[in-house]
């Protein structure tokens, strides 16, 4: 803490002297201060107790706190022989926080999810006209009002010192889940995954990571949706995207969507949520009910690949894509244009698919060897590719 003494309280330092002094042609107050006295207390504390004093001319004292969540309350005496002569500050209060990084409002070197909580718990807070309890960390830009621009400079800061989602294993745990759902959008090829959070009527705030395959989605930038509150997220290009949110009076709706774009390949993609954590009325704890999903990819464009193998004899397996759903007709024929098969003759749904032919026509006779041409017809996509039957 530092203060600024008025320029005549420790003139000459004549300590104990009480009157004036000429100094340039005007009286100079001579006050004498022997030394200054510091006190504190809990904001919370009934009693204020002397923790130091400090020497004439000295303008700043430090105290050494460990807990850095917790708010102090401070004031000074300057003293003299003479106790009439006693003067006192007024009160200011005050955390401890590291002077690595602004934001780090518990003063443990990183800037993460245990700094939101304290953050959003003192967002909308105004201390213009109350400077007793006044706290510089919370206030970023020292305008007297903890807002939407401090937040931003605590935003801008946050992940500093350590992972955006760093897991806290001093944390407790809880058992509020996390569950996830998805949907597809055919006619864009993009998935809209879901993830809920259980129990929202006593939760402050939440925060997770959810991991997905990159060779099969890409994410949707400014896809999210569903956050209310104070809200910072983040996606990296190995496939992680970190969301959290402190709700700051605003009614959440349990639920959180993000958008992917499918790359078109046959795989299962897999999501899983990582490092989740809640905040409730019993603080901010570790999540350990969590779900993964795991889905089928959607193709983005119809295909018909060459069979395999080929030649080939019984069997041969064709593989296709249908990127939306409708009829699909997959037909054998001879190289006169005689059909001698019909593979498949449905409605599908969106979806990699394959199918074998044995080799035999429609009425379950074996054909002769020779070329045949097999054909893909689905709305208005159609193609045919050649292969050999060898006996």
């Amino acid at each position: 803490m530092s203060w600024i003494a008025p320029t005549d309280v420790d003139a000459m330092y004549q300590h104990g002297v009480v009157g004036t002094y000429t100094l340039l042609g005007q009286e100079v107050n001579i006050y004498g201060v022997d030394t200054y006295e510091i006190y504190y207390k809990v904001k919370s504390a009934d009693i204020y107790v002397l923790i130091g004093t400090a020497a004439p001319g000295s303008d700043s004292f430090i105290h050494n706190i460990g807990d850095g969540t917790t708010v102090y309350k401070y004031y000074i005496k300057a003293l003299d022989s003479n106790p009439e002569h006693l003067v006192a500050t007024s009160i200011r209060s005050a955390i401890a926080t590291s002077d690595q990084f602004i934001g780090d409002l518990n003063g443990d070197g990183v800037i993460n999810l245990s700094d939101f909580s304290i953050f959003a718990t003192n967002y909308g807070k105004k201390f213009v006209d109350d400077p007793e309890n006044y706290i510089s960390a919370y206030d970023m830009n020292s305008d007297g009002v903890v807002d939407i621009s401090d937040f931003s400079i605590f935003a801008a800061n946050f992940g500093q010192g350590g992972k955006v989602a760093k897991a806290a294993e001093a944390l407790p745990t809880s058992d509020i889940p996390f569950k996830m759902a998805a949907e597809i959008d055919e006619s864009t090829a993009n998935y809209y995954v879901t993830v809920s959070v259980g129990e929202t009527d006593n939760l402050k705030g939440f925060a997770f990571s959810l991991a997905y395959d990159t060779e099969a989605l890409q994410f949707i930038d400014n896809s999210i949706s569903g956050l209310v509150g104070l809200n910072i997220t983040s996606a990296n290009e190995e496939g992680l995207i970190d969301v959290a949110s402190w709700f700051v009076g605003e009614e959440f709706n349990g639920s959180v969507t993000l958008g992917f774009t499918s790359k078109g390949v046959n795989r299962n993609i897999d999501f899983e949520i990582v490092n989740a954590h809640v905040d409730d009325i019993d603080g901010l704890a570790v999540s350990t009910n969590v779900e993964e999903l795991s889905m089928k990819a959607l193709p983005t464009v119809y295909s018909l690949s060459n069979n395999y193998p080929n030649p080939f004899n019984p069997t041969t397996t064709i593989d296709y894509s249908i990127p939306k759903s409708g009829n699909v007709e997959i037909a054998v024929f001879n190289a006169t244009g005689q059909k001698v098969r019909t593979l498949v003759n449905e409605r599908q749904d969106a979806a990699f698919y394959k199918v074998v032919w044995d080799g035999k026509n429609d009425t379950g006779e074996s054909v002769a060897s020779g070329l045949y041409i097999y054909r893909l017809v689905s709305g208005n996509f159609h193609k045919m590719e050649k292969m050999s039957l060898v006996k």
